[in-house]
């Protein structure tokens, strides 16, 4: 009975157009993350260490590249153009209750001969968080949020670049 199971199965995802991607087709086992490039010495400057942990972070854990420090098969560039935290709410007390964090970045993806593979400008994250009304709890919620907000820009910028990928490696 699993054997049969496993034939039908078979038979059902191989005429779905499933198939496997071959990475070893693209040739690129290696990314180099260079150092988040941002403007002035604000937020976006003490947050550009943070993005760039983040990406090499999901590099490891989600791609089939292993990021190093140089002769990469490809190179990404990112740029750290604004980072904004505005109120939206205070209460009575004029605490905050609400704000919005925005972030806009800009990435490149580089092959080792210079070409560009990929290019992301301008990206938008923008994210409305409630908090607490404490100074300690307010500070720990801002940190967890811009935790949050690196995560969730290295896991796009990581997944577009596996498409990428994938997509060289199809038209070989």
């Amino acid at each position: 009975m699993t054997r049969w199971m496993c034939i039908f199965l078979s038979l059902t995802c191989a005429g779905c157009g499933y198939k496997m991607v071959a990475w070893s087709s693209a040739n690129y086992r290696t990314v180099e993350v260079l150092p988040v490039q941002a403007l002035g010495t604000g937020e976006a400057h003490e947050l550009r260490f943070r993005l760039r942990d983040a990406l090499m972070t999901r590099f490891l854990s989600n791609s089939g590249l292993k990021p190093v420090v140089q002769d990469a098969d490809l190179v990404l560039s990112t740029n750290l153009t604004n980072v904004g935290q505005e109120t939206l709410a205070t209460g009575t007390d004029g605490r905050t209750e609400r704000f919005q964090l925005t972030i806009v970045a800009s990435f490149k993806l580089l092959d080792a001969q210079g070409q560009e593979l990929w290019q992301l400008e301008n990206y938008r994250y923008t994210e409305q968080i409630p908090v607490a009304t404490t100074t300690q709890s307010y500070t720990d919620e801002t940190v967890r949020v811009q935790e949050a907000a690196m995560s969730a820009i290295a896991d796009l910028v990581v997944r577009n670049v596996s498409l990428v990928i994938s997509e060289l490696a199809e038209s070989k």
